[in-house]
């Protein structure tokens, strides 16, 4: 359950920008109409594609050293992609941000899904991948909640910029809450086959 608790905030934190990032372009940088969308498709690629090369290495690597590792270096990665994203002078330097979230979602989810299927009973296996199910069909809307909140609340008092800018900053905090409860997760020891 801890596990399961680890990844609905993981999952959470990258759901910020995805689910907020027209309201982010527009209240941060004032984009609007044909550039907002040419931005959105922008950083949208860009964090599929380093969600694409972020999943090999990071299965590979959590091989090699285990899955945990891995998964708090994913959280790092990703806190620090937020971070950039929340305080970016400029929507090409909140894409770099961006990558970053998306190189740290793609070694995230390959090694997630295997650290589950290493520690869940094998007996209720059907049980835990359908709670893993809901935890990836509830994070999204629970990001746009509780970001929307935030920059409603942080809006109305410092200004639209001012909200937008916690919201994205918002996700630094639940990756911080998915490593928390990962250090609760007892990974089990691994046999190295010969060569790796």
């Amino acid at each position: 359950m801890y596990l399961l608790g680890s990844r609905f905030f993981m999952m959470m934190a990258v759901s910020f920008f995805m689910n907020l990032n027209i309201l982010y372009l527009e209240r941060t940088f004032g984009l609007v109409g044909d550039e907002q969308g040419m931005w959105v498709l922008v950083a949208l690629g860009l964090s599929l594609a380093a969600t694409a090369i972020g999943t090999i290495p990071g299965a590979r690597i959590s091989d090699r050293i285990g899955r945990k590792p891995v998964i708090y270096a994913s959280a790092v990665v990703g806190a620090i992609g937020m971070t950039i994203v929340g305080l970016a002078p400029s929507v090409v330097v909140a894409c770099a941000g961006i990558a970053l979230v998306g190189l740290g979602g793609g070694a995230f989810l390959a090694v997630d899904w295997a650290l589950m299927t290493d520690i869940i009973p094998k007996a209720s296996a059907g049980r835990y991948m359908g709670l893993s199910d809901v935890v990836e069909a509830t994070n999204g809307p629970a990001a746009t909640t509780v970001g929307g909140a935030i920059m409603f609340v942080v809006g109305a008092g410092l200004g639209l910029a001012a909200g937008a800018r916690a919201a994205m900053l918002i996700a630094v905090v639940m990756f911080a809450l998915g490593a928390a409860l990962l250090t609760q997760v007892r990974e089990p020891r691994r046999e190295h086959p010969a060569g790796v």
